[in-house]
Parts: structure tokens; sequence; C-alpha cells
């Protein structure tokens, strides 16, 4: 596949990043289809990610491609914590759902989680 290029990220990303192409050129599939779907998470994600391409490109680069990037874990939590939404991209699937059902268990889980984020998952660290 190859070493992943800042430049060719930014060439994709600024005029097809409300579609996730920059995700889908640096093998971030699920992303590119949910920014595909949600136009760029409403395009809050992609100016988020113009932020932050040079760490995008990074982590494509690197040999552990199935570790997950804090700041993906945010901007999850952000926009769909109160559904779980990190939970889930957490691998946390039971409480995903348990917080899907209770409302971020009633908001107070949603706001903590934004505070620890950085913890929530040991075994596999972002």
């Amino acid at each position: 596949m190859g070493e992943k290029g800042l430049a060719e990220a930014y060439i994709l990303g600024i005029p097809f990043g409300l579609f996730g192409a920059h995700h889908f050129y640096l093998g971030r599939r699920n992303f590119g289809i949910v920014y595909a779907c949600t136009l760029g998470l409403f395009g809050l994600g992609w100016l988020f990610d113009l932020v932050r391409m040079r760490w995008l490109v990074k982590h494509a680069n690197r040999q552990e491609p199935n570790r997950k990037m804090v700041s993906d874990a945010y901007i999850i939590c952000a926009l769909t914590g109160l559904f779980g939404g990190h939970q889930f991209y957490l691998g946390h699937r039971k409480l995903g759902i348990f917080y899907a059902c209770t409302v971020g268990v009633f908001t107070v889980g949603w706001i903590a989680d934004l505070i620890r984020m950085k913890y929530l998952d040991r075994r596999h660290p972002i």
C-alpha cells in the first residue's frame, strides 16, 4: 500500500473531505462511510480533520492500524456520546447499548467520559 503523504491527504481532504475522501485514502474506511453519510459529521469533523491531518497521516503510516486515536474518540463522544457512540468505537458493545438506553447514563456518564477519555480503554491505549 505504501507510505501515505500529507500533501495527498490535503489534496483529497479540502475539496472532497465532506464526503470522506481523505479517510478512504488513509485506509479509514469506516470513518469515510460515516463522513459520506453525514457530510463530514455535519462539517464539524471535516474542519477538525483539516487541523489534525498531520496526525491522521502519521497514524495511517504506523504499523498498528487497529490502534484507536483519542481525537477520534473525542469527536465521536461529543457528537454521539449520549447514545454510546464512543463506547461502540472503543469496543465496549454492552456499555454502548447501556448508554443508548439511558441517554448517556442520564448525561452524567457522557460528561464524565469526555473528561476521562484517555483512560477508558487500557487494553487498547488510544
